[in-house]
């Protein structure tokens, strides 16, 4: 499955300088697991320390605050579940706010199946923008287009899931 991924470098930073790509840094769009479990240490791990201790003090503040107020457990586990849901679904818009803040604009966007290949993309699409030939990435064929199963006449329609019953003009 192939997920989205940011690629951030120092504003100063040339195309093709490969002194930059050490300082790059990558990050993959969605939901992080280790932000919702351990928002902390999460953004310790990835070295915002900043973010890192204003959740420890709002997740910290936010229990106190509801304990105090003396609510029952349940809807003190229920707010604090959706905080953390809140940062594990933000967690990477949060580390690129951090990093635009830190002068590292986002000055890349691939699509891969994991870190690796995205940092491989990334890095080839930069060395190609400075007239690295031999480093660009292969083209990529045109999808092809697929013409829709037929239906018999008279034939059940297929039972379509989600919100748009109507797509692709079955009903």
């Amino acid at each position: 499955m192939s997920s989205s991924f940011t690629i951030h470098l120092p504003r100063d930073a040339s195309p093709g300088d490969e002194r930059a790509l050490d300082r790059a840094e990558i990050v993959r769009d969605g939901f992080s697991w280790g932000a919702f479990f351990v928002p902390t240490l999460w953004f310790l791990w990835h070295r915002h320390w900043i973010v890192a201790v204003i959740v420890l003090l709002g997740t910290l503040g936010l229990s106190f605050g509801l304990a105090a107020l003396r609510l029952p457990g349940g809807a003190i586990f229920l707010v604090e579940f959706l905080v953390h849901l809140l940062i594990g679904l933000e967690g990477a818009s949060i580390r690129r706010l951090a990093y635009r803040l830190r002068k590292r604009p986002t000055t890349g966007l691939v699509i891969a199946a994991d870190e690796a290949e995205a940092e491989t993309k990334s890095f080839a699409q930069w060395l190609a923008a400075a007239g690295h030939k031999s480093l660009a990435p292969a083209e990529t064929p045109a999808p092809v287009r697929v013409a829709p199963a037929i239906r018999p006449a008279g034939a059940a329609p297929a039972p379509v899931l989600g919100l748009f019953p109507d797509f692709e003009g079955r009903r």
